[in-house]
């Protein structure tokens, strides 16, 4: 296809689908995902609490240490539930993300729409290929560089914002295996402890990294956008 003229090559593209809608599903979920994770990070202060009073000798009466053990369970449903169609919403934005990158440029691509939604399903690849999925659909929306501009795309800049969204993602599975494996394996106040120091942290690092993520999704909408309506007229997305 290099060789083809630029209305030549947007005549022969598909046509860019919609994505407004699905960014502002999958953002809005994240953007609950925080208020959630606010929530829940007081909760899990309270617990830590509860906890050090007990480490300490300190009474704590029957009804309160039950109201702490229903309100963690309350909120491991709800955050169950959200995580279940965040995660969701964020899949079907990623795989359209990707699938429009056709619309706008030339030749193939290192990832595939539905790789790019599989790259968070494959252990110990899944540490690192989702960024680069994310990285390509960055790189190939950039709206400074002219649709179909015989593939100079790559050399667009990325944005520090992939890295941080990326990094607090890690960190917070990484706390959110460590608080499992510690309700697991371990018991008593100690481990009470523990695990609700983890939970804390956990939250804490969940609300830049659903933020980050938010704020990604209404840019990549955004710069697709601009590229789509930078298609020479010949194209059937234009």
């Amino acid at each position: 296809m290099l060789g083809l003229s630029t209305d030549t090559a947007a005549h022969a593209a598909p046509a860019p689908r919609p994505i407004r809608g699905r960014s502002i599903a999958a953002a809005s979920a994240l953007v609950a995902t925080c208020l959630f994770s606010g929530v829940a990070g007081l909760a899990a202060l309270s617990r830590l609490r509860l906890a050090e009073q007990l480490q300490a000798g300190i009474p704590v009466s029957q009804d309160t240490a039950q109201a702490s053990d229903w309100l963690i369970r309350v909120l491991g449903v709800v955050g169950l539930g959200l995580g279940l169609v965040t995660a969701t919403l964020f899949l079907i934005w990623f795989h359209r993300a990707h699938r429009n990158l056709a619309s706008f440029r030339l030749g193939s691509f290192e990832h595939s729409p539905r790789g790019a939604v599989f790259s968070f399903f494959i252990p110990f690849l899944n540490l690192v290929q989702p960024y680069l999925v994310m990285r390509e659909i960055w790189k190939a929306s950039d709206p400074t560089v002219p649709p179909f501009d015989q593939g100079f795309w790559p050399s667009a800049r990325t944005s520090p914002l992939l890295g941080v969204w990326w990094g607090f993602f890690l960190v917070r599975g990484l706390l959110g295996w460590g608080v499992m494996l510690i309700a697991m394996n371990t018991h008593g106040i100690p481990a009470l402890r523990l695990s609700a120091l983890g939970s804390l942290a956990m939250y804490l690092v969940a609300i830049p990294s659903a933020a980050a993520a938010a704020v990604l999704i209404l840019r990549v909408a955004q710069r697709q956008g601009a590229l789509a309506a930078a298609l020479p007229a010949s194209s059937p997305g234009a």
